[in-house]
């Protein structure tokens, strides 16, 4: 597999569960160092107790992102601790070092192509982030950084939990809009990830990866519950 370079360090938000987990993982078993970032230090905790078992190198962060003077600290204790980072998933880091000593961040959005009805809000959000990924790219190309986006589509994954109990015959029934006939597992949508972070994406910025099994291309009822579907075995 492409490696994002073995003992270089990869900050990962939303580290302690679902896909941020799944690219933890990966990126250790890789021969990166992983700083975890997330609200919960109990789950950051749980997910840094399980890289330091299979060998990993890996530390924790408590911190909201959604707080501006909280992510700066964040990430000069990182910087503190580590000397630098070579990859990450969050723009504060391109002011605190990664100008300097170059490296690749991708930009998590979601599948929002087609509109998102009942949650415009979110919909403008990763649209916006989409752009702000190309534009970032054109202007941090020059310092050594690639920026680039991977929009997850219908992923099975630890997330899913987070919606009301009454949306789940909704969702088991999303499947079927799907032409790949199943939903995207954590493990596809870090292997995108890693590839974006790694040398094998060297010459790739600006782009945004869609790992959603062409569902924005199920357009006019189109029957995706009878196609032809791949399963991995």
């Amino acid at each position: 597999a492409p490696q994002p370079g073995a003992g270089k360090v990869v900050i990962v938000t939303g580290g302690g569960s679902g896909i941020g987990r799944c690219v933890a993982h990966e990126l250790t078993a890789l021969g990166a160092t992983v700083a975890l970032v997330g609200r919960k230090l109990e789950k950051l905790q749980k997910v840094a107790d399980e890289i330091t078992e299979d060998g990993g190198k890996v530390s924790f962060h408590a911190c909201d992102i959604r707080q501006e003077d909280a992510v700066k600290q964040t990430v000069a204790a990182i910087m503190a601790q580590h000397g630098s980072v070579y990859g990450l998933v969050n723009n504060e880091c391109f002011l605190q070092g990664m100008n300097k000593a170059g490296g690749a961040i991708v930009n998590i959005v979601a599948d929002m192509w087609g509109s998102m009805p009942g949650m415009g809000h979110s919909g403008a959000a990763r649209a916006g982030m989409v752009s702000f990924t190309e534009t970032a790219a054109a202007e941090w190309a020059a310092k050594g950084v690639r920026v680039n986006a991977v929009a997850p589509g219908y992923i099975a994954s630890s997330g899913m939990d987070n919606y009301p109990i009454e949306m789940a015959p909704m969702i088991r029934e999303m499947a079927k809009s799907i032409p790949a006939g199943r939903f995207g597992t954590e493990a596809e949508t870090a292997a995108g990830i890693v590839f974006l972070l790694s040398p094998a994406a060297a010459f790739v910025s600006g782009s945004t990866l869609r790992i959603d099994g062409a569902r924005p291309q199920a357009r006019n009822g189109y029957p995706c519950q009878d196609a032809h579907v791949y399963r991995l075995e």
